[in-house]
């Protein structure tokens, strides 16, 4: 009889668990189609249910609602739930900030990101790119063939620019895999004037930064050596000799010269 009772309730836990996951697959389903349509009042109370996980999609949530250029709303409530997302990586190296740049997300969306994970504007994917970069890549491409529509996007782009410099001006010094900065994707873009002019002057500081730093490290570098040196030899009766007879020498010599 037990054996019986436990096999029922196994395969009750099986169907259980069978629903369950079922139930996941179409709230990420209706996630989906919410995030393609742009309903944003509806996929917040979806968020709100607290059954929606930042899984099952084909990279997680964020990336996903991050290419449909999401409210600054949602992704505050689901940053709010799980900041971590901010972080995660896709299969090209990509934080949720490069699809948001891309996808010509607002400055507001970029600004949350970044103070969810201020790391996340010096990351880099698989080709070496920053956020940054890959906004300044994007300034020479384009994507509508309306003029209205196209305009409305480089005017997203810039936005998210002077932000990025603002929030992070150390990502401007860094290279890509090719070792050309932002600024310079900037030129080949033919970027606006005044988003060239801006970069300059925030590359231009956040390199001479840079280099400060490096020589800082080579100085303490250089002392840390020496103190290694210093601490390495042994202080004997005989080394203290040899030092005090070398002393005595050159004084010896000192006085020599100038009495001649």
């Amino acid at each position: 009889m037990i054996p019986i009772v436990s096999s029922t309730l196994n395969a009750f836990r099986d169907r259980r668990e069978e629903s369950a996951e079922e139930m996941v697959a179409d709230m990420l389903s209706e996630v989906m189609k919410c995030m393609k349509d742009r309903q944003w009042e509806k996929l917040l109370g979806l968020l709100a249910s607290g059954e929606v996980a930042a899984k099952g999609c084909e990279t997680n949530l964020l990336h996903t609602l991050c290419n449909h250029r999401p409210s600054n709303l949602i992704v505050e409530t689901l940053l709010r739930q799980n900041p971590r997302l901010a972080a995660i990586r896709d299969n090209l190296q990509r934080t949720p900030l490069h699809t948001a740049v891309e996808c010509g997300a607002s400055s507001g969306v970029v600004r949350r990101l970044i103070e969810a994970d201020p790391s996340i504007a010096e990351a880099k994917d698989t080709r070496g790119r920053t956020s940054l970069i890959l906004a300044c890549e994007e300034m020479g491409k384009q994507k509508f063939k309306s003029e209205e529509h196209e305009q409305a996007r480089m005017h997203r782009l810039t936005k998210a620019i002077r932000l990025l410099t603002q929030l992070s001006p150390e990502s401007s010094a860094i290279e890509d895999n090719d070792e050309v900065t932002a600024l310079e994707h900037a030129i080949s873009s033919e970027a606006p004037k005044e988003v060239i002019k801006e970069l300059q002057k925030v590359t231009a500081r956040a390199v001479k930064q840079v280099n400060t730093e490096k020589k800082r490290r080579r100085s303490m570098d250089m002392i840390s050596s020496s103190r290694s040196c210093l601490t390495d030899r042994p202080i004997t009766l005989e080394s203290m000799a040899n030092s005090r007879g070398t002393m005595v020498r050159r004084r010896s010599s000192i006085i020599s010269a100038t009495t001649a």
